[in-house]
């Protein structure tokens, strides 16, 4: 795998449904200070396999990010994102459940980046750099 450009965050289950924050010590770039995971309502999303759908917002309230994820193994989705330039964003989620029995995410987002094999590439990326 050549030399990725990404961006990543950690979040935790915070006590709203389908809400998790972003761990307060964690340093980052990408804008989103929590993500929304609810079911797929729209039969194109569902249609196209996605299992949650992702959102985030602003403090204006401006929809920043928003994917339908679709699943690739046990905690393991990706989907995308309209970007700011009109471009696509690939985004890896992971869940999992931490040492100390929390309820974490970890968010990769590429920039301007949409590989051929979305599974492949998920399942390469994760295997080779987590």
């Amino acid at each position: 795998m050549k030399n990725l450009n990404f961006e990543y965050c950690a979040f935790v289950k915070s006590n709203k449904h389908g809400i998790y924050d972003k761990l307060i010590d964690e340093v980052t770039t990408l804008p989103y200070n929590f993500l929304k995971f609810e079911p797929p309502r729209d039969p194109v999303l569902v249609n196209s396999g996605a299992v949650h759908v992702l959102m985030s917002f602003n403090p204006k309230g401006i929809k920043i990010l928003h994917t339908g994820l679709i699943k690739v193994d046990n905690g393991l989705y990706y989907g995308n994102n309209l970007n700011d330039e009109g471009k696509k964003d690939f985004i890896i989620v992971e869940f999992f459940i931490s040492e100390e029995g929390f309820k974490k995410a970890h968010f990769y987002q590429f920039k301007n980046y949409i590989p051929k094999n979305k599974v492949k590439f998920t399942l390469d990326f994760i295997e080779n750099h987590i």
